[in-house]
């Protein structure tokens, strides 16, 4: 009897993380791609992981890794979010890097693409002392059809 196994793919723009994960996952296809060429891959996707790489996004190049994100996401599919939680969008400049801290929910749901069906704050102990808001935050979304999920607006025209 044969199995049906799901076909799993990583990116990465780090070579680093990428030969890691090579050497140690071997039934996960890999590739170092920048998130904003997601569309280099051929497959749409059922669930697409965001895992600690927004706070690292540009806030100018956000809407367009979103609308990528969504093309590439199959109808109904889910799309996760692990990163940092934050009651207000803040930036912290450490060791470079600039960072931004955002939370999503808002931004997703009011684009009606998306609707909300988990989340969970994550207490992260070892970094109270170190941040103002130490803690992550992984969320779930369903990706929605507009057209499915909403009411036609219907518009009487009269004659003159």
């Amino acid at each position: 009897m044969k199995k049906n196994y799901a076909k799993l793919t990583g990116i990465d723009i780090s070579k680093k993380a990428i030969s890691y994960c090579k050497k140690n996952y071997k039934n996960i296809n890999f590739y170092n791609l920048d998130s904003l060429k997601i569309l280099k891959l051929k497959d749409n996707f059922d669930v697409i992981i965001l895992g600690y790489f927004l706070y690292l996004l540009p806030r100018e190049k956000l809407f367009k890794q979103f609308d990528l994100i969504t093309r590439k996401l199959s109808n109904n599919g889910t799309l996760i979010i692990n990163d940092f939680k934050t009651n207000y969008p803040c930036y912290n400049f450490n060791k470079k890097i600039l960072s931004f801290k955002t939370d999503y929910e808002q931004f997703l749901i009011c684009s009606n693409n998306y609707e909300l069906i988990y989340k969970k704050e994550i207490i992260n102990k070892q970094y109270i002392s170190k941040y103002i808001n130490p803690n992550s935050l992984v969320s779930a979304y369903r990706k929605i059809n507009f057209l499915d999920k909403f009411s036609r607006d219907l518009i009487e025209i009269k004659n003159n």
